[in-house]
C-alpha cells in the first residue's frame, strides 16, 4: 500500500504536494498548522543553481475525486466564495489553488484577477488539466513566483501607469478600503489601451467588491 492511501482525501492531498514540491521541484514546502482563512501551505522556490531565492508561493490544497465533478472545456471548475476571494487576492503572496485526485494526480491555477469569474454566490476558477503539478510546472510557477507583489502592494505601481484624476480617485478610495481600490487599478491598468470600454464594462457589471465597498 502506498503511502497516503489510508489517509483522509485532506491529508492525502498535501502529502502529495509536499512530494511533488520537495522531490520533483526540489523546493522547500512548508505545511501550515495553524488556523487559517485559506492557505494551507508554503512553497520557497530554489532556483537552477540550488540559490533559494527567498520566492514564495502560498498553496491551498484540496484532495477526493468531488473536487473533480464540475467540468470546464479545458479543466475543472473550482468555486468559493467572495470573503476567500478578497482574502487570496489581497495576500501579499501568490495564491496558487491545487486539486489533487485519488490517483494522486495533482493539477494548478493561479489566482488572480484574470483567472477568477466572480458570480452572485462567490467566483469560478478553471483548474486547467493542462497545469498538471510535477516537474514540467517548474518555470510556470517560477514566473508566478517571480510576481511576488500582491495587488494591495502593487498599487504605486498601478498609480504611476494611470491618469492623474483617476489616481486622485483612487488613493481616496484606498484610504477606505485598499483592496477593493487595487482591484479596480489592476482592471482600469489592464484595460487602459481601451479605457472608455474597460470603465463601461466595470459599470456595467456592477462587481460586488466594488458596488458593496464603503469606498463606492
Amino acid at each position: 500500500m502506498r503511502r497516503g492511501d489510508t489517509q483522509p482525501p485532506e491529508r492525502h492531498a498535501v502529502w502529495v504536494v509536499d512530494g511533488i514540491i520537495s522531490h520533483k521541484l526540489g523546493w522547500f514546502f512548508r505545511e501550515q498548522f495553524l488556523m487559517d482563512h485559506g492557505v494551507d501551505a508554503q512553497a520557497e522556490v530554489v532556483a537552477n543553481d540550488d540559490l533559494v531565492t527567498g520566492q514564495l508561493l502560498a498553496f491551498q490544497i484540496k484532495g477526493g475525486n468531488s473536487w473533480f465533478g464540475e467540468a470546464a472545456d479545458d479543466g475543472w471548475v473550482f468555486r468559493g466564495n467572495s470573503n476567500h476571494l478578497a482574502y487570496w487576492l489581497g495576500h501579499s503572496l501568490p495564491v496558487v489553488v491545487v486539486l489533487v485526485d485519488e490517483d494522486s494526480n495533482a493539477f494548478w491555477q493561479q489566482v488572480s484577477p484574470a483567472t477568477v469569474r466572480e458570480t452572485s454566490k462567490g467566483f469560478a476558477l478553471v483548474i486547467p488539466r493542462s497545469q498538471p503539478l510535477d516537474a514540467t510546472a517548474r518555470d510556470k510557477l517560477l514566473a508566478v513566483a517571480g510576481r511576488s507583489k500582491g495587488l494591495t502592494a502593487s498599487l504605486p505601481d498601478f498609480y504611476a501607469v494611470l491618469p492623474p484624476g483617476a489616481v486622485r480617485s483612487l488613493r481616496r478610495a484606498a484610504d477606505t478600503d485598499r483592496l477593493a481600490a487595487a482591484r479596480l487599478a489592476e482592471r482600469l491598468v489592464t484595460g487602459r489601451a481601451a479605457a472608455d470600454a474597460t470603465a463601461a464594462l466595470v459599470i456595467a457589471g456592477k462587481p460586488s467588491w466594488l458596488v458593496n465597498s464603503t469606498a463606492v
